[in-house]
């Protein structure tokens, strides 16, 4: 007996659809929240505008003892750091780090600064390096999208969930790169 190419298609597209829909998860909760089109899970990828592309994926998620604001207040933060940020290294390495005060959840439009004395607006997204391009920031003018602060913990560990879809642009005037990207770590 032979199927018609109809039947065959009939078939499969049964078959497809009736893996859609939802299911619970194993403690009967709800699913997660869909993650925005196109923006890559468990890393943060920068595009420069000269073609190079450099994804970071392995962070070390770190509450500093001794942490400061931008305007030399002390602050209880976590702290993503990725690539060569911090080391010596960082001037011939990729690098970036990705900064919230312990707490904090929210959405933030780029270029976002800080400002004096308001501890809920301590957001940084700063990438040292990135291929030729360097000192990239979410605080400088002409950067663009959007950061959203999911959760930001110090206690019991270190944890910080974020996505951010944007632009960052140097500090030192000199290139501009696309970041994208979606990271929970604990």
């Amino acid at each position: 007996m032979t199927r018609s190419p109809k039947a065959a298609f009939v078939v499969a597209l049964l078959i497809a659809m009736a893996g859609c829909g939802s299911s619970p998860t194993a403690d009967d909760e709800s699913p997660e929240s869909p993650k925005p089109a196109g923006l890559p899970e468990g890393s943060i990828v920068l595009k420069t505008d000269k073609g190079s592309t450099v994804k970071f994926d392995q962070f070390e998620v770190t509450c500093p003892d001794n942490s400061e604001d931008q305007w030399g207040q002390e602050a209880r933060v976590v702290q993503a750091v990725a690539g060569a940020y911090g080391t010596d290294d960082h001037k011939r390495k990729d690098g970036i780090v990705l900064t919230a005060v312990d707490g904090l959840q929210g959405q933030y439009s780029l270029p976002h600064e800080e400002t004096w004395g308001e501890y809920d607006t301590f957001v940084t997204v700063f990438g040292s390096r990135a291929a030729e391009t360097r000192e990239l920031s979410a605080a400088t003018e002409g950067a663009s999208g959007t950061i959203e602060i999911i959760t930001a913990s110090c206690a019991p560990t270190p944890s910080l969930e974020l996505m951010i879809d944007g632009e960052l642009v140097s500090e030192t005037g000199v290139g501009t790169a696309t970041v994208k990207g979606h990271i929970k770590l604990e």
